[in-house]
């Protein structure tokens, strides 16, 4: 695990714990029967919550993490400096791929996630119940990939592919990196 000195404070870590809590009641779990909830904090002060919120088609249900952020983005929200989740589980638990994902597309590197036991506000637990992670440390290869992928990517590429060859054949460098559906048919060649 990282280090959890991650800049929160106490306060800021309890207030996100039980804003996390109350967002969990407010789940909708008719499906599966797991609700959680997730608080997110953001950089001038305000608290955006999101709870599950289940489908009878798994694949459109949607993570708490992810309303949180979705609330948070539509709201004109988009520098956050923490991040809290809770579920049923008496064990902390991650957040799945897709909410990885959607939290590095939006959140520092180094921001602080606070994973959260469904017992972490009891007194009488020692441990709280709680890791302190980073959106690197869930999500640790992100920024090579995103590097590696503008690296490869021709800037402003036309939909249409009279223009895409016009661009191709004026960054003939580029041709190898692109997709082969991407390519003219031979007939065309782009490079001479």
């Amino acid at each position: 695990m990282p280090p959890s000195d991650s800049g929160l404070s106490e306060f800021d870590k309890h207030r996100l714990s039980m804003h996390a809590f109350q967002a969990k009641e407010k789940a909708y779990h008719r499906h599966s029967d797991f609700s959680a909830g997730a608080a997110l904090l953001c950089t001038d002060g305000q608290v955006i919550t999101g709870c599950s919120v289940d489908n009878a088609a798994y694949g459109v249900s949607t993570c708490a993490e992810q309303v949180a952020i979705v609330k948070a983005v539509s709201e004109g929200r988009r520098s956050f400096a923490g991040l809290a989740i809770v579920s049923d589980l008496f064990v902390p638990i991650t957040p799945c791929g897709a909410c990885r994902q959607v939290l590095a597309e939006f959140c520092d590197p180094r921001m602080p996630v606070l994973l959260l036991a469904n017992h972490s506000l009891n007194p009488d637990n020692k441990s709280r119940g709680m890791k302190e992670v980073t959106i690197d440390y869930l999500l640790p290869f992100d920024t090579d990939h995103a590097q590696a992928w503008e690296r490869r990517r021709i800037p402003d590429v036309p939909n249409d592919l009279y223009s895409l060859s016009q661009t191709i054949r004026s960054n003939c460098d580029a041709v190898d990196t692109l997709p082969r559906h991407f390519l003219p048919p031979e007939s065309m060649s782009p490079c001479p």
